[in-house]
């Protein structure tokens, strides 16, 4: 009875075991199903992810060619994108104020570039501290007013510089043939407690004038002067510039190309400038023909007979007008 109880029950194991195994092989034949399932779906996935990414790549590089080849051929809306990255890009010390306006005219290259400059605060009013161990405290060694002044028309300076060149350099295509900037601060005046956005440099430069500077051996407001540049004569007190092109997008596209003297058909007529403005136009007039002119310190002084027997004549704008005088009747008898 014992060898057939034991036969059966090998038996009845074995069977249980055969049956085990059939649900094994079935379970790991659904995982392979399973396994190749999703690795089929897997590869469907990642097959039209790589053709995604290769649409977009070729969706990419194509508007970057149509903008490549929009920049190059001188569309506005294009340069002035490109201008505005660019600009973007550049860093500047913590304190300085940002921001940037561009319009491009596609006639004759030029490209018209609005910035923010910063404001008087950015010179410390504190030129060093001392510590007097008597009181242990650190003091405040102020800066001179005059050199403070002269710090704030020097940084300005250097802002619309460095902007000129970011715009020259960064246009490798050359489409940019000349830059006029405008520089604003924006800052709120001390006299009447209201916001101001006063423009205190304006310049006009091509890319051959710009490209004979050397900037790294330059002194900033002694090369704004050799670029003709209209300087605000006290930027410390927001004394304003009026700017050779006010900046307005639609009307710069569609004007007429001009240079710095030209720019009088987009100004008011000349008695509508300021004493400061009349005297900066009149420098620049001469400084065009190859002459020696200079801005003197304001007076109430009309004039007087020239040194020598030269020509040296003295222009202002008074607030009465005067009788016409031809230049020649300044000087002593021929």
């Amino acid at each position: 009875m014992s060898l057939f109880g034991g036969r059966r029950r090998y038996e009845q194991q074995l069977a249980q075991e055969q049956e085990r195994f059939r649900e094994a092989e079935e379970c790991h034949r659904q995982a392979a199903d399973e396994h190749r399932s999703k690795l089929q779906r897997k590869k469907a996935e990642h097959q039209a992810a790589e053709e995604n990414e290769a649409c977009a790549v070729r969706e990419f590089n194509e508007e970057l060619e149509q903008r490549r080849a929009a920049y190059q051929g001188g569309d506005p809306a294009s340069v002035e994108r490109f201008l505005g990255q660019a600009l973007e890009a550049s860093e500047y010390p913590q304190g300085f104020q940002s921001g940037h306006r561009v319009a491009f005219r596609a006639t004759d290259g030029s490209a018209l570039i609005e910035i923010q400059l910063p404001g008087e605060d950015i010179v410390p009013a504190a030129r060093g501290y001392t510590y007097v161990k008597s009181r242990d405290e650190m003091t405040a060694l102020p800066r001179p007013e005059k050199e403070r002044k002269e710090l704030y028309a020097s940084v300005l300076a250097q802002c619309a510089l460095r902007t000129v060149h970011e715009i020259f350099d960064c246009d490798r295509e050359k489409v940019v043939d000349s830059v006029v900037l405008n520089g604003h601060v924006t800052t709120v005046d001390r006299a009447t407690g209201q916001e101001v956005s006063p423009c205190l440099i304006t310049l006009s430069t091509d890319r051959e004038q710009f490209a004979k500077l050397r900037l790294s051996h330059v002194e900033p407001t002694a090369c704004l002067k050799h670029l003709n540049a209209l300087v605000s004569p006290n930027p410390y007190e927001l004394e304003p510039v009026r700017p050779i092109i006010e900046f307005d997008l639609k009307k710069y596209r569609l004007m007429d190309s001009m240079d710095v003297v030209a720019g009088l058909d987009s100004r008011p007529v000349l008695t509508q400038l300021t004493p400061t403005e009349f005297e900066h136009l009149v420098r620049q007039l001469f400084e065009a023909i190859g002459m020696e002119a200079w801005n003197t310190q304001a007076s109430i002084v009309r004039g007087s007979p020239p040194a020598g027997g030269g020509r040296c004549p003295s222009t202002r704008r008074l607030g009465q007008p005067g009788p016409v005088t031809p230049i020649s009747a300044a000087g002593p008898p021929r």
